[in-house]
């Protein structure tokens, strides 16, 4: 029982670490895909719309910050959980 109790502290800034990491993590493939948009080579599609130019650029940085704080609630949603229930069978020892 030991061994669970160094995973009973809450992680601070949790949520902050899993969107900062989506969010370089998705960085290199959002800004290409918005530079071949800015450029009208591949358009951004959104709601089977086709957009290019700085439209499609600008809607391309937004998705970056969208799927990074989408990802990131995934992600920290089923860990809080997870600690939480940690915390309640094991904490006690």
């Amino acid at each position: 029982m030991e061994y669970f109790k160094k995973f009973t502290e809450k992680p601070n800034h949790l949520f902050g670490f899993l969107f900062w990491n989506c969010f370089f993590g998705y960085l290199p493939l959002g800004l290409l895909i918005s530079i071949m948009s800015l450029l009208g080579k591949v358009p951004f599609r959104m709601n089977a719309q086709e957009i290019y130019g700085v439209s499609g650029f600008l809607i391309g940085l937004l998705h970056i910050v969208a799927t990074a704080l989408i990802l990131a609630v995934i992600s920290w949603i089923p860990i809080t959980i997870g600690n939480f229930i940690i915390k309640r069978l094991f904490g006690k020892f």
